[in-house]
């Protein structure tokens, strides 16, 4: 299991349920990660119309 790189990544843990992300270790390597990842957060959430990160916590539906 990976840690958070992107939005994408972001994205994909709040829809599986998670209520809160890190970027952690990443920072090491990418010092300006965690600024990348709130201003991909809000693209994101602009472009799909969402109010805020709440609604996607827990969204993805399996059949």
């Amino acid at each position: 299991m990976g840690g958070i790189t992107n939005a994408t990544d972001a994205v994909e843990f709040f829809l599986a349920g998670a209520s809160a992300v890190t970027v952690g270790m990443y920072n090491f390597v990418e010092p300006a990660a965690a600024v990348r990842v709130i201003e991909g957060l809000r693209d994101y959430l602009k472009r799909h119309r969402i109010p805020g990160v709440g609604q996607l916590v827990g969204a993805l539906t399996t059949g």
